[in-house]
């Protein structure tokens, strides 16, 4: 088993609670079916807490597209199994490119449900969009999809940047779902000075635990280290304060989940 491979697995747990939720009527997203099957029902506290996270990151999304589309950009750090795309081509959201990114043994399998079900690929390009596919990359249109290690700068900039042509000077989302927890503060800080440097125009989502020294905390983190999943990021999730000196942007703000909640309630 390789370093990658417990990372790789939360992918397909995070999925597979989506889909549970999904199966439940927390929201709607006719897509997942085509990535994950479905499995052993999860309980409710797990299925709120995934209702939480991506309505809180839908909110925040829908906002800035709202605000800076059409000539807006979207980027999915560890995107995984992630749905993303679909839903804002069936909302006909306008932005001019998203592009998904994770590690290659988790991009190469999305590329071929993409290329087995024709429910995904009809939303990814049209007659007249060139389609480039390889075994872990797929571009197409509005939507690219590429496999490379976010800690590999060199190889992350040439295909996000170069290879899905992104326009440096757009406005471009970051969003990062439960992924820098898995970098360690080092890797973490140095990609998110890469996007600082090269993105004036760029403002980051990130979902990352926080409080992580209180009991519960310890008793995640045990149960993780017994799956060989090490939160290799753990000491800027401390704190809300260690949360927000981590990042390199000139503004941040922690919103906590309970918040998000309120807010879909008010909405």
């Amino acid at each position: 088993m390789s370093d990658e491979d417990p990372v790789i697995q939360t992918n397909l747990d995070a999925a597979l609670s989506k889909r549970d939720a999904v199966t439940k009527g927390y929201w709607h997203d006719p897509y997942i079916q085509y990535f994950v099957k479905a499995t052993e029902r999860k309980t409710p506290e797990i299925s709120r807490g995934y209702y939480a996270r991506v309505q809180g990151i839908k909110m925040l999304l829908d906002k800035f597209l709202k605000v800076c589309g059409p000539e807006c950009q979207v980027v999915n750090l560890g995107a995984g199994f992630d749905t993303l795309f679909w839903r804002l081509m069936d909302e006909k959201a306008q932005f001019k490119s998203l592009v998904e990114v994770d590690l290659p043994a988790v991009t190469t399998r999305k590329c071929y449900y993409i290329r087995l079900r024709k429910q995904l690929l009809k939303g990814i390009a049209t007659e007249d969009d060139d389609v480039r596919v390889s075994a872990s990359d797929l571009h197409a249109g509005h939507y690219h999809l590429v496999g490379c290690d976010l800690r590999e700068l060199d190889v992350f900039e040439a295909k996000v940047v170069h290879e899905s042509g992104l326009d440096l000077k757009l406005p471009t989302m970051f969003i990062a779902e439960c992924v820098l927890v898995y970098m360690s503060c080092e890797e973490s800080s140095a990609l998110l000075s890469w996007i600082t440097r090269n993105f004036p125009n760029a403002v980051l989502v990130s979902y990352d635990p926080v409080n992580m020294g209180d009991k519960f905390a310890e008793v995640m983190v045990e149960n993780l280290k017994q799956r060989n999943c090490l939160l290799a990021g753990l000491q800027a999730c401390t704190t809300i304060k260690a949360q927000e000196e981590r990042h390199c942007f000139s503004h941040c703000y922690v919103l906590l989940l309970p918040s998000c909640k309120r807010a879909q309630c008010q909405k």
